[in-house]
């Protein structure tokens, strides 16, 4: 019994130490979620506000041959100038800049393998660390905004066996559209 024991847990081992490689990949996002929360509101100017998009960073390890977990670390920056009507209707300037940071864990489902073309979705659920200031001619405040943030990855392809093109269509942090670069290691 001892011996069918040490020889099922070398097999299994083996199985998960073959499966297990590497993934990094990069990718560009300009349809992020500061973009995308202010095209509905009423009366937005979009030449005094600048979004730079989502930079987002990606780090997987296989599990098996189709799921894989890791890492996500995005940044993106959100920049608005303008003026609005102060006391005494006086035109005052003001300025609000926001840097935003997401550390994320993410998981990855892959149901359609090739050698050179894979789709997954996948589920990231991450802390966001938000770094803002606000202006005006008289009042510069800065803070802090902290929490929970999630992305859904509704689909995404890999296209290359060891290198190639990456891209996503999904809802939450990362940007609704995303092109990029992986590399397998």
């Amino acid at each position: 019994m001892k011996k069918i024991l040490i020889i099922t847990f070398y097999f299994i081992l083996s199985n998960c130490l073959q499966a297990q490689t590497k993934e990094l990949s990069f990718s560009y996002s300009p349809f992020s979620i500061y973009r995308l929360g202010h095209t509905n509101e009423e009366g937005f100017d979009e030449s005094s506000h600048f979004v730079l998009g989502a930079f987002n960073f990606d780090y997987y390890s296989y599990l098996n041959n189709w799921l894989k977990v890791g890492a996500n670390l995005m940044y993106d920056r959100e920049a608005e100038k303008g003026v609005y009507s102060g006391m005494w209707n006086r035109d005052v300037p003001y300025e609000i800049t926001n840097s935003i940071f997401v550390i994320a864990p993410q998981v990855d489902f892959e149901y359609l393998r090739n050698p050179s073309f894979r789709l997954s979705s996948g589920l990231s659920v991450g802390y966001t660390i938000v770094n803002g200031s606000k202006s005006d001619d008289r009042v510069v405040t800065e803070g802090m905004k902290n929490g929970f943030i999630f992305h859904v990855n509704l689909i995404s392809f890999r296209w290359g066996r060891k290198r190639g093109l990456y891209g996503y269509m999904g809802l939450g942090h990362k940007g609704f559209l995303g092109l990029g670069y992986f590399v397998r290691i």
